[in-house]
């Protein structure tokens, strides 16, 4: 029977489950930002259009700085069908005065 070696196992599976970067964002969320900093300097004044690149690439890199996979984690939370009653149900009474 063959010994497994479990660094080597381990590094054969994070090719799957790696993400790549680029400046600490998702390659697809920094190209989709890039594209929308491009139109935003196209389609407004250039000092707006400047602002808002800068504002919309800085918030993506802030979110992203420790963790490549924050902002999905973000959505998963805010769109959470359980997120304001905790999971416990109880019905209320409501009174009319």
């Amino acid at each position: 029977m063959q010994k497994i070696d479990i660094t080597t196992a381990l590094n054969e599976v994070r090719v799957f489950t790696e993400i790549t970067t680029v400046y600490g964002i998702p390659s697809t969320l920094f190209v989709s930002g890039l594209v929308m900093s491009v139109m935003n300097l196209i389609n407004m004044p250039l000092p707006i259009g400047a602002a808002m690149a800068v504002l919309m690439m800085g918030c993506l890199y802030q979110i992203h700085t420790d963790d490549p996979k924050a902002l999905a984690a973000w959505f998963s939370v805010l769109f959470s069908p359980k997120k304001f009653c905790g999971g416990i149900r109880q019905s209320a009474s409501v009174v009319f005065i």
